[in-house]
This record gives C-alpha cells, structure tokens and sequence, in this order.
C-alpha cells in the first residue's frame, strides 16, 4: 500500500515496520504536553482555554509510531503539534483531528474535522 502526501512516500520506511498502537489518553491540559514515544497513541486533548503545544518524541526513538490527537476544546483554542526540534508539524483546531506518523527519520501528518 502506498499514500504520498505532497511527493512524499508516506508508508516507504514503515513498510518494513509494525505501526504501534499504545491506548488511549484524556487530558485536560494546564500546559504543553510533551509525548514520549510509550504516550498513548489515541490523544484526546483540551488545550483548556489556550493555545498549547504538543512536542512529539524524538524520531529516532519512534520508527512506526502514530498518534492520533483529537481536539476536545470548548471554544477557539489550537494544538500546535511539533517534532523535539520545535518545527510545527500541524496545527489542530477546535472540533478537528490530525494523525501523525513517523518513519524514524522525520514526523509527518495531516488534519481534518471531527464528525
């Protein structure tokens, strides 16, 4: 199976990878959250009346590792997700979801509504 997003073949390293799921997490934040590469893989996340960031684990301790974070804020609140070198990999607004993914090498990822 193949997907590219903007020329990048999504799946390439991980091809020979398992994709790890790890449970699933609520939190109400009161600051920026910083994952691990053993956080849950499903983030239900309410920046809690703020902007907050999410900084993800390091990519050479993630090869085919996902997490799915999802946006529970009441009002017009972001997650800004970005990789341990605080470069922004996407940005999630209130009622949306992104997924990142990661091949070892660098994250990558996409964002969309809830339904």
């Amino acid at each position: 199976m193949q997907f590219k997003l903007n020329g990048w073949n999504f799946f390439k390293k991980l091809s020979t990878e398992r994709l790890n799921f790890t449970g699933v997490s609520t939190v109400v934040m009161g600051a920026d959250l910083v994952l691990v590469a053993e956080s849950p893989t499903v983030q239900f996340l309410d920046p809690n009346s703020s902007t907050r960031d999410v900084d993800l684990p390091a990519e050479a301790d993630s090869v085919g590792k996902f997490f799915l974070i999802m946006s529970t804020a009441g009002g017009a609140e972001t997650l800004v997700v970005k990789d341990d070198g605080g470069g922004t990999i996407i940005t999630i607004a209130q009622n949306e979801a992104g997924l990142v993914v990661c091949n070892g090498t660098v994250w990558k990822g996409f964002m969309g509504a809830l339904t």
